[in-house]
């Protein structure tokens, strides 16, 4: 339909980077599991790759993959200098305590390593992740600086909490940006929201 150039729909139908890491973690009772942790990094040609981080069951290589691709269209879409990314950890996060989910993204986060940074793959909240996962991230990954650079490294991640350096408004833009489009459809299909639902 939009007449792209066979080149260009090639270089698109692959992923530049998959990367698939195993971390061991200790949990409260002393019993150390092993997680598998993935990030997926599409294509870079607009600028940095930007995409969340989710904590789900359903993670894998695959559903990382198709995440990453849409968030670079998303970002080219919308104008942004981004390209797109996308990753997470196999883990159903109601399971573990507070420390637990500290410790698995602390070193979820030192397994990554140089593969993500903030002129080069800057991860957000996803489903399950939230502004203090950020937080420990952003911590986490500036810990590995220099103490004289570590304030340079903070936008490694965005959707920190407001005291950390994150945005007001990034805890609920997800939703925000659900009703601005369902408000756009209503006018543009000259009907009224009024009495509706969705799911």
């Amino acid at each position: 339909k939009m007449d792209l150039n066979p080149n260009i729909r090639k270089i698109l139908s692959a992923t530049n980077n998959e990367i698939v890491v195993h971390f061991p973690v200790k949990m409260d009772n002393g019993e150390v599991e092993v997680f598998t942790g993935y990030r997926v990094q599409h294509n870079n040609a607009l600028g940095p790759y930007k995409g969340g981080l989710r904590y789900h069951a359903t993670v894998d290589i695959d559903a990382a993959k198709a995440l990453a691709i849409w968030m670079t269209w998303k970002c080219s879409l919308a104008g942004l200098p981004y390209g797109g990314g996308k990753g997470g950890i196999q883990i159903d996060p109601s399971k573990y305590s507070m420390g637990e989910l500290e410790r698995i993204t602390r070193r979820f986060t030192y397994a990554l390593g140089e593969n993500i940074g903030p002129e080069y793959d800057i991860p957000a909240p996803d489903v399950n992740t939230n502004a203090q996962i950020m937080a420990w991230m952003a911590d986490t990954y500036m810990s590995t600086k220099d103490p004289s650079e570590r304030s340079k490294y903070a936008h490694v991640v965005t959707g920190k909490p407001v005291g950390s350096g994150g945005l007001e408004g990034r805890d609920r833009a997800t939703g925000y940006g659900v009703v601005a489009t369902l408000k756009a459809w209503a006018d543009w299909k000259k009907t009224s929201l009024e009495g509706k639902r969705y799911i």
